[in-house]
């Protein structure tokens, strides 16, 4: 695997910040693909700590959820259809305790972007560590 070091800055924990080259030449050559969807949108939960008048995913609550291993699963298909961007939406993708763990699978292969209501960030933060986009 090569890695190539991008001069801007550190992380939380002071170690420098190193982008996978594989990461970004997989990206760069599956959005080279025509004829084949780019961007996948995955509703993860339907929790949600808010209930704004435009949206009604909180009044329609389902306690099934799908498992993170079987997100994964869902990812690695996603992967094999040519699939550069993923984003989790919900509700809001940070209620769910195992969101760190989906996020940081899906960032080894997709450009990843998770929307959320905002209230959860600042204690998930480091569940936002891999996210590309937020």
């Amino acid at each position: 695997m090569v890695l190539v070091r991008i001069h801007c800055g550190v992380n939380g924990r002071g170690k420098k910040i190193y982008l996978k080259f594989t990461k970004a030449a997989n990206v760069a050559a599956r959005s080279l693909t025509p004829n084949k969807p780019h961007h996948a949108q995955w509703l993860v939960t339907r929790k949600c700590n808010y209930r704004c008048r435009g949206c009604n995913v909180w009044a329609e609550q389902d306690e099934r959820e799908l498992s993170a291993a079987e997100i994964k699963r869902g990812l690695d298909i996603l992967h094999k259809m040519g699939i550069v961007e993923v984003v989790f939406s919900g509700g809001d993708p940070l209620l769910r305790s195992d969101i760190k763990e989906i996020v940081e699978y899906s960032s080894r292969y997709f450009v990843t972007t998770v929307y959320d209501n905002g209230s959860m960030a600042a204690e998930k933060v480091d569940a936002l560590r891999t996210v590309d986009f937020r």
